[in-house]
């Protein structure tokens, strides 16, 4: 059965378990490696600047909760594989869909260091307003990975949809009132005009030009990929709101099925997307910052 469950044409059963136990292998030494480093990390800050020592309070803080994802996570691997291991086909099934909402609370994580790394940056700073846009759009998809994640268990009712709408609606309205992408159009304006300075000097300029225009251009496209991502969301609780009826059995009428399946498969692309321009911005940001590093400060 398990075999049956598990090959694929991509992938055999013995191919499954040499991949299994190497990661069964190394669960534990990531996970003790960063457990042993934050309990080494020094829990002040020798600072005098008050500002400087609400950041490391934060930074600290934020770290110590990662470590704890990473602990939880760890034991949520092993027990996954040994569920598998097992033939525990329904308890593997219920721990994915418990996964669910460890991924939210991962997802929580994640907009709180983006805020972290944002606070410390000056306002105008492109990447400070991709940062704060980036946690908009994490809070609010950490919210719907909830609802995803009941779903998933059987648990989803009307009772948990009407827990969730208040939230649900007040973070979507925070990303469609478009303050910072308002922002950051602004700053990309900033920077075309530092192009147009450039391009007045009479020195050879071809390739500072082509560093800022990857730079605006890879900020532009990464930020809206991340508002259409939002916005896949938005359409997916709006599917569960709209078939609050029928939660107990979504997928049988083949018109719920076809559009939640179109759902899921714009939900990929949009992914794709946003890993695709984030390397192209991380990147643009690299050689921005190389030859001009005035703008960090």
């Amino acid at each position: 059965m398990l075999n049956t469950y598990f090959e694929t044409d991509e992938l055999t059963h013995e191919e499954l378990w040499d991949g299994l136990d190497n990661i069964l292998s190394q669960t534990d030494i990531y996970s003790e490696d960063l457990n042993t480093q934050v309990n080494n990390l020094q829990i002040s800050t020798s600072s005098s600047n008050p500002k400087a020592r609400l950041i490391y309070k934060e930074a600290l803080e934020l770290i110590y909760d990662l470590n704890d994802y990473s602990i939880e996570n760890n034991k949520l691997t092993k027990d996954l594989i040994a569920h598998i291991s097992n033939d525990e086909l329904e308890k593997y099934d219920y721990k994915v869909g418990r996964s669910y909402m460890l991924n939210a609370d991962f997802l929580e994580l994640l907009a709180r260091n983006n805020r972290t790394n944002a606070s410390i940056l000056p306002d105008w700073n492109l990447n400070k307003i991709t940062l704060m846009l980036d946690s908009q759009v994490i809070e609010y998809i950490a919210i719907a990975t909830r609802v995803n994640a009941h779903q998933m268990l059987g648990e989803l009712d009307e009772s948990l949809l009407r827990k969730y709408k208040n939230p649900l609606d007040r973070k979507y309205k925070i990303i469609k009132q478009g303050d910072s992408y308002g922002e950051l159009l602004f700053a990309i304006d900033r920077l075309n005009n530092l192009k147009k300075e450039i391009q007045s000097s009479p020195k050879e300029t071809t390739n500072l030009l082509e560093v800022i225009d990857k730079l605006t251009i890879g900020a532009k496209l990464y930020s809206e990929a991340n508002l259409r991502n939002a916005d896949l969301w938005k359409k997916m609780m709006d599917f569960y709101y709209k078939n609050s009826d029928y939660l107990d059995d979504l997928y049988s009428d083949n018109s719920r099925n076809s559009e939640f399946t179109d759902l899921q498969t714009r939900q990929e692309f949009a992914m794709q997307q946003i890993s695709n321009y984030t390397d192209e911005f991380n990147q643009a940001s690299i050689e921005f910052t190389q030859i001009f590093p005035e703008f960090l400060d």
